[in-house]
């Protein structure tokens, strides 16, 4: 992982599987991506792990469109992230097991990682996107090869995903650790008053009822 973040400061440490990597590439040295962090780097290996264990490519084919992302673009997203657009392979809605502060009443659900702040930690580029489309297109962790093994996401549908995390990128921060516990229990505290009102209501008009015949039996 160190490697792929800063492959020459892993050669100039004298790293021998570095100098090794340079040897194969005969002197050449992959250049730094830029914005690429731990977690990312983290990603990119573990695709890389599950490519090679295939006869054949995941990407063979696969087409990531390049198209700029609209207003539409990212609502669409937000529609499929909290289930109002179903998703055309039948998989469930990704609020059902990961988080986005700000979207819908509890946030999404803690199965999987907060997506917040997935797209480029912030940083808008088309490297960032592209990786994150691919990823979409082949995911690499064993949960969600096994979700999308046979319902697989559309093109249109990771572009309108993706649109959603850029967006959130560019204006969420992230969410102060027990806010969605807040958010449990004020939605708590609400069902609960409300039900003691409902209660309350009830109550009145019953004993107002009951009342009202020892009122008249009081005059015969």
């Amino acid at each position: 992982i160190t490697y792929i973040q800063d492959p020459q400061r892993m050669i100039n440490s004298g790293d021998p599987y570095a100098a090794r990597l340079l040897q194969e590439a005969r002197g050449v040295v992959m250049p730094k991506i830029v914005g690429l962090d731990a977690e990312k780097a983290e990603f990119l290996v573990d695709l890389i792990d599950a490519e090679s264990l295939l006869e054949e490519s995941q990407f063979k084919g696969a087409a990531i469109s390049n198209e700029p992302f609209t207003a539409r673009d990212v609502q669409r997203g937000l529609a499929i992230f909290t289930g109002g657009e179903k998703l055309k392979g039948g998989s469930a809605m990704c609020m059902s097991c990961h988080r986005m502060p700000g979207v819908g009443a509890l946030g999404g659900g803690n199965l999987g990682p907060d997506l917040s702040r997935v797209y480029e930690k912030g940083k808008h580029t088309t490297g960032g996107r592209a990786v994150l489309s691919a990823w979409l297109n082949a995911p690499a962790t064993p949960t969600m090869q096994a979700l999308l093994k046979d319902k697989p996401l559309e093109a249109d549908e990771i572009h309108a995903i993706v649109a959603l995390m850029e967006n959130r990128a560019a204006k969420s921060q992230p969410e102060p650790v027990g806010a969605s516990m807040v958010s449990f229990a004020i939605l708590g505290l609400l069902g609960s008053a409300l039900t003691l009102f409902a209660f309350d209501s009830v109550w009145k008009t019953r004993l107002r009822s009951v009342r009202g015949a020892m009122v008249e039996d009081s005059k015969i």
